[in-house]
């Protein structure tokens, strides 16, 4: 039997990103700190398609994730991610 399974995610984003560096200057010792907090929101959603093979082994014909992230980045604003996959799945245990 041949399975395609869809489902999506959204919600809000908080991200608090420290930085910490340290620059060895022959004249002196100097150490930076810096702390930047993010908000935004995101989006996910993934498509994908297994074929049975056997109880135990299917082939993942594709699956495809898009991860959209609405950050201050500077420019646009907007990350778009993409990726596509395939391949063999194993199930373990009982159903």
């Amino acid at each position: 039997m041949d399975r395609a399974v869809t489902f999506e995610i959204a919600g809000l984003e908080n991200i608090l990103a420290t930085w910490r560096t340290s620059v060895l200057d022959p004249r002196k010792y100097r150490r930076f700190s810096k702390q930047v907090a993010l908000e935004g929101v995101f989006w996910a959603f993934r498509d994908r398609f297994d074929q049975r093979q056997s109880h135990r082994i299917a082939l993942r014909a594709i699956q495809a994730d898009y991860f959209l992230t609405l950050l201050p980045n500077g420019t646009s604003d907007r990350q778009n991610n993409l990726r596509l996959s395939a391949g063999i799945v194993f199930r373990f245990g009982n159903k």
